[in-house]
């Protein structure tokens, strides 16, 4: 016996997809809340070595301006190793401010929190990330090396394991095999809105 049932098909994009018609339309994906944010705060400073005091307003007043989302999360509350809470709230404030964000944008503290994690790494290692701009989707470290020495000579293998290390601490790339990452969305388009002096020299280098 055959029967015919009637089957529908949702597909997901960044991108508005207009050849849908009128059967597209947007689905804002707001952050974690309540509960659940905390939960998740919990399971990252956990991960971190440190624990989550529900009392402190200064840790509260960071989550907030966090606003729940995963990736922004992941990539500073680790910090609070280094600083306090407070310190992190007035560095995401002056962040979005050096971004020229409007704060009425539902990703403005996403992007800020992007700037943190950016200015927190090593200065020797910032430049490398012209070079992870002109990359979307994954990132071979072999590859990447490669590319990277034909950037500059002291773009060495150690200087890319420490980058893709840090990178992967935040959460922004996830190791998916040996030598192979995925990188986050969002972290592409971060670093392609933020010109770089050496991107030339990388574009060459990817193009090669």
């Amino acid at each position: 016996v055959i029967r015919e049932t009637s089957a529908k098909v949702i597909v997901t994009s960044r991108i508005r997809e207009n050849w849908l018609g009128q059967r597209c339309f947007d689905i804002g994906l707001r952050g974690l809340d309540g509960e659940e944010r905390w939960t998740y705060a919990a399971r990252v400073l956990s991960a971190a070595g440190l624990k989550a005091d529900l009392g402190d307003p200064d840790l509260g007043a960071l989550m907030e301006q966090l606003a729940g989302h995963p990736l922004a999360m992941q990539a500073v509350l680790p910090k609070l190793a280094q600083l306090p809470a407070m310190r992190i709230v007035e560095a995401l404030r002056t962040n979005a401010l050096e971004l020229g964000l409007d704060s009425g944008m539902e990703e403005v503290w996403l992007f800020a929190a992007l700037h943190f994690v950016e200015r927190d790494l090593a200065e020797d290692l910032r430049p490398l990330l012209a070079l992870v701009a002109l990359h979307e989707g994954y990132l071979e470290t072999d590859l990447f090396e490669t590319m990277a020495g034909q950037v500059d000579s002291e773009w060495t293998r150690p200087r890319v394991e420490r980058l893709t290390d840090e990178l992967n601490r935040a959460g922004l790339i996830q190791p998916r095999r040996a030598t192979a990452s995925e990188i986050h969305p969002l972290l592409s388009s971060y670093l392609r809105a933020s010109p770089n002096t050496v991107s030339a020299r990388c574009q060459r280098a990817f193009a090669d």
